[in-house]
């Protein structure tokens, strides 16, 4: 990262977690070999290139696989809301160990330990500084996990739908972002208006 800021390498391959420290305004290309999770995620890493006001190009390379992996993740994630109501089910005001609590439902240890995030996330869970859990008395937790989980699948919808758009990519985003008076006008620039 040093030899890149300073000029010494020209072209870096990196995850996301690299260009986030990236501050340097002659970034001429930002190429993405897969699908980024959100169109805000994507608006962020091509924000990287040309700071310093000159041309500079972002170039997206996806495919149908991309989806999937995103969705595999977010099933990964976002347990079915029927595990959590079963992990809530067996929490108590009194903290216990979450070992213990997991092998009572015979539940694995990942969807385990996501059901709990996911309930501590809506205030259903707490967890003390050795890892245990107990619950909060708050019940309602499934309309705002539902509609979280609705939102991070909108968020992976919007981006395919935006690599997929036959329209100007640059009004596509501004409209993305809310503009209505400048997501009209096209850009000419990209692959849409100047092929």
């Amino acid at each position: 990262q040093r030899h890149f800021l300073t000029g010494q390498l020209e072209v870096v391959v990196a995850t996301i977690a690299f260009g986030m420290g990236i501050d340097k305004a002659d970034v001429r290309f930002v190429f993405h070999t897969a699908l980024p999770g959100s169109v805000e995620q994507y608006y962020q890493e091509i924000g990287r290139a040309g700071r310093d006001g000159q041309p500079s190009r972002t170039v997206l390379l996806h495919s149908f696989a991309d989806r999937k992996m995103h969705e595999f993740f977010l099933e990964r994630d976002y347990p079915a809301a029927t595990e959590l109501s079963r992990v809530a089910a067996v929490l108590t005001p009194d903290f216990q160990m979450p070992e213990i609590l997991r092998q009572r439902l015979k539940m694995d240890v990942e969807t385990f330990d996501k059901a709990v995030e996911k309930l501590i996330a809506q205030g259903a869970a707490a967890i003390d500084m050795a890892g245990n859990v107990r619950n909060t008395s708050v019940t309602t937790w499934r309309s705002g996990y539902d509609a979280q989980l609705a939102f991070r699948r909108s968020q992976i919808e919007r981006m395919a739908s935006f690599a997929e758009t036959p329209q100007c990519r640059m009004s596509a985003l501004v409209q993305h972002f809310g503009d209505t008076a400048d997501g009209l006008r096209p850009c000419g620039h990209c692959d849409f208006c100047s092929p």
